[in-house]
């Protein structure tokens, strides 16, 4: 394995944020080769994790590239899988599943190291589909980690416990949580005496402690709010104290300047505890806070600040307050695409509403909810779900392709839907954030987001097979990448729908590649197919930034909905030659 080092050193490439500490800027600048600089930059993207998820994900990517290079497969393999967890924890799901697929897949390459990279994977695994609502599949992954637990990581046991009382706290089940938070802190207790006992401190241990007394003081909190429903009120009295106890403590330790997440959900917590005494004026102050430090953070991924002040108002009833805290708290969560959140702001929208009396919104709420949730289940289809086991084959043994190939294969297969060639969601997501990085954002370089839509292609299945629908599919794949721009994404967005993505002048110029699109299809010879029938499809655009593309999206199939409406085979909305259509911003 080669590892020598550059002659330049590690160059400009990389500007570290100035919030970074002195001594990971300094083991930065010291590393003499492509190995120190991906792991100096992993502790960089590590850090940087809880102020800015967005600039560990860009970090981490350059650790990637520098791990790729030394030929590293086990730094390889972690610096995809920290990638993969940054990127869930900031809600690009699609992109996460696609870090996690090429970290199993690296990993069953490899022996007892790829063993516990798997387990790393499962647990990340878990995380994952928790955030998006599938509780069961995430309580298996959690479990199957801490059934396999000899001769693994305890950190790594101990992740996946805290990850289990989260989870069992959101659902409900407070006893259970409890139950493994104490089991997390006799594990985190074992794992600091182990490295006193060498000399050492366990690296990022304030992290951990933060961990279990967070999630620890969220299941009081959540076992506090049932006894009450129960009417036991020294029972419940009894757990607020006990995590009154524990939050001070955690507020204690979260007081270091880069502990701005953890402060934020002890802030939550806090507003929490003070509501369920009835401590009104102290539950919103503790919910401002919060609101405050996830403003820091960024708050475009963490609403729970906001949900936590939509809470305390509607509980002074202060209605029309706690409607507009809870509508801040739906845009983040809308815009960061946390789908567990989402149905929680939802569904306290639509009781804010009824109790205003405006039950024609709190109907649209309750749709948007079912929306989101069928937005979820459309990302867990798309994962391929591999069980996180060594392979037989394991360091290679007998196999043609290396694992740089197995890699890049894993890449690709990603990003790509498998029966038309085109990129599935996960690779659309990919190459849209990317798109947000290009210049020319201004209105005259707006980017189109069109859904097309083949026409009665229920009809093609019912009367000539699934395997005839499926070839009209990739024909109409081929069509598109032969006919659009050389710059188009174009992606298989689900069933007979497709989505193209790309950078315009102008409104006209979007309907003249988009119509040039619509006619080709039309006008191709589907003899061969159906037998002499007609094919059409239907498109719906609008225009936007990258930024803003859910909100263009939906534009865009309002428009597909209007070019169905109006009698299919068309491209909507219509630009006629003295038409002047506005670029959104």
């Amino acid at each position: 394995m080669s590892e020598s080092p550059l002659s330049a050193g590690p160059g400009p490439d990389v500007a570290l944020p100035a919030s970074v500490p002195a001594d990971l800027v300094a083991a930065w600048h010291a590393a003499g080769t492509d190995r120190q600089r991906a792991r100096a930059l992993l502790e960089v993207a590590y850090f940087l994790e809880d102020a800015s998820k967005w600039q560990a994900v860009e970090i981490a990517e350059r650790a990637l590239h520098y791990a790729k290079r030394s030929e590293d497969r086990a730094l390889t393999a972690k610096t995809l899988l920290s990638i993969s967890f940054t990127l869930g924890q900031a809600a690009r799901f699609s992109e996460a599943f696609a870090y996690l697929s090429q970290t199993i897949t690296l990993a069953r390459t490899m022996h007892d190291e790829g063993r516990q990279l798997l387990l790393d994977a499962l647990s990340v695994r878990g995380t994952l589909r928790h955030s998006l609502g599938d509780e069961h599949g995430a309580q298996r992954d959690f479990l199957a980690v801490l059934a396999r637990g000899p001769g693994a990581d305890p950190v790594t046991l101990l992740v996946a416990r805290l990850n289990l009382v989260t989870m069992y706290t959101e659902v409900h089940q407070p006893e259970t949580a409890l139950h493994h938070s104490r089991l997390a802190s006799e594990e985190l207790s074992t794992i600091v005496r182990e490295h006193e006992g060498r000399g050492a401190r366990l690296p990022h241990e304030d992290h951990y402690r933060l961990g279990v007394l967070e999630t620890r003081v969220g299941a009081f909190l959540e076992f506090a709010r049932l006894l009450g429903e129960r009417r036991r009120q020294e029972a419940m009295r009894g757990a607020l104290d006990e995590a009154e106890a524990w939050l001070e403590e955690g507020l204690n330790l979260a007081g270091a300047k880069e502990h701005v997440e953890p402060r934020m959900l002890l802030q939550v917590h806090a507003s929490t505890l003070q509501r369920l005494r009835g401590q009104w004026p102290a539950a919103e102050a503790h919910a401002r806070r919060a609101v405050a430090l996830a403003e820091t953070l960024g708050a475009s991924v963490t609403p729970e600040a906001f949900l936590a002040l939509a809470r305390v108002l509607a509980s002074r009833q202060a209605w029309r307050e706690a409607t507009g805290a809870a509508l801040q708290a739906l845009d983040i969560a809308r815009r960061a695409g946390r789908h567990r959140v989402l149905q929680e702001v939802l569904g306290e929208l639509s009781v804010l509403y009824e109790q205003q009396g405006h039950l024609s919104e709190a109907l649209r709420v309750t749709r948007e909810a079912l929306g989101h949730a069928r937005e979820a289940l459309n990302i867990l289809d798309q994962v391929d779900f591999v069980d996180a086991e060594p392979s037989a084959a394991g360091a290679d043994r007998g196999l043609t392709l290396t694992w740089q190939q197995r890699l890049r294969l894993a890449e690709q297969q990603a990003q790509q839907d498998p029966l038309t060639g085109l990129l599935n969601r996960r690779g659309l997501d990919l190459h849209l954030h990317r798109l947000q990085g290009e210049p020319g954002t201004g209105p005259r370089r707006a980017l189109m987001v069109a859904l097309l839509d083949i026409d009665h292609f229920k009809s093609v299945n019912d009367r000539h097979s699934h395997a005839v629908g499926d070839a009209v599919l990739r024909t109409v794949a081929h069509l598109l990448t032969d006919t659009a721009r050389s710059d188009t994404l174009l992606s298989r967005y689900g069933g007979e729908e497709f989505l193209l993505a790309a950078r315009v002048g102008d409104a006209r110029a979007a309907y003249t590649l988009l119509e040039r699109c619509r006619a080709v299809i039309e006008a191709h010879d589907w003899a061969p197919l159906l037998a002499g029938r007609a094919l059409t499809v239907s498109v719906g655009y609008a225009l936007g930034q990258p930024q803003t593309f859910s909100e263009t999206l939906l534009a865009a199939d309002e428009q597909l909905y209007a070019a169905k409406q109006g009698g299919r085979n068309r491209v909507s909305p219509p630009v006629g030659l003295d038409q002047e259509v506005p670029v959104g911003a």
